[in-house]
């Protein structure tokens, strides 16, 4: 038997146009997400106001890209040695470090952090959107993921923040992924250019301090950030999603999972984008 084609089968989902939620706890591709959405206050009552927050935590499944329709099974936060990330170790994005954020000290070493949503965006290349699908989760599929989420009734600013470290030995140690999300008052756009660098500081720093929890190091960070302006008589969702999934077997390019290791964002859109859902 090929092993290395077994292997590689694992990652692949049963179906042709859908990826699906993974089976194999040591295999699988993550795929990056952190976005804000916000929804009217239609549905509260004396007694209960969790509607309104449930619609508002969906609508910010499909803000960015169309994460909707799952099951949830809520997973802790890391990549083992056998997880995939999509955008980086799958069709890498050709803007994976364009935009250095800043760097932080780690003993005697600095750590680079980098704007993450290029890997949010090359997640959303894969799924797609809502009103054009590229090879989305199957309906109903029950999905391992990390998540977090943050609610806020307005007036104010409801907020999320999520950061994957890449640690320097990734055949023994897993990638490290921490979110946050919480809510925030008004403020003006200086002010945002501040929440997004203090949570990316925050999220940073404290996946250096599990690295170090761990004995481990981390050789980069990527940090994604996303907030929504919460009117009154609205609801806001602020998301951090991360599923663990197998890849929709059209996504997979002519020369298979090996291919797909080797190919950057763009060249996987061109050879595989006509197959879409």
């Amino acid at each position: 038997m090929n092993t290395m084609k077994t292997a590689n089968g694992a990652y692949v989902s049963r179906f042709d146009g859908y990826c699906e939620g993974a089976s194999d706890p040591s295999r699988y591709v993550v795929l990056l997400n952190a976005a804000a959405a916000k929804v009217p206050a239609r549905f509260g009552g004396p007694l209960s106001g969790t509607l309104d927050e449930i619609v508002a935590f969906d609508r910010a499944e499909v803000a960015r890209m169309n994460m909707g329709q799952i099951n949830l099974i809520e997973v802790s936060s890391f990549c083992g040695p056998g997880g995939l990330i999509w955008g980086y170790d799958l069709a890498r994005s050709e803007s994976l470090r364009s935009e250095p954020l800043f760097d932080l000290s780690d003993g005697d070493r600095r750590v680079p952090v980098f704007e993450g949503r290029f890997l949010a965006e090359a997640a959303g290349c894969l799924l797609g959107t809502t009103d054009r699908r590229m090879f989305p989760l199957r309906p109903g599929t029950l999905c391992p993921a990390a998540f977090r989420s943050a609610v806020c009734r307005g007036p104010g600013i409801a907020c999320t923040a999520f950061g994957i470290g890449i640690t320097a030995d990734r055949s023994s140690a897993a990638r490290i992924f921490m979110e946050d999300g919480g809510a925030a008052g008004l403020g003006t756009a200086a002010d945002k250019d501040r929440r997004r660098l203090e949570w990316a500081e925050r999220v940073a720093g404290s996946i250096l301090a599990v690295a170090a929890n761990q004995r481990q190091t981390c050789t980069e960070i990527f940090v994604l950030y996303d907030e929504i302006e919460v009117g009154e008589g609205e609801v806001g969702c602020a998301l951090s999603l991360v599923p663990y999934v197998k890849v929709a077997k059209r996504a997979i390019p002519r020369k298979g999972m090996e291919r797909l290791k080797t190919m950057r964002l763009g060249e996987w859109l061109r050879e595989v984008g006509s197959r879409r859902v």
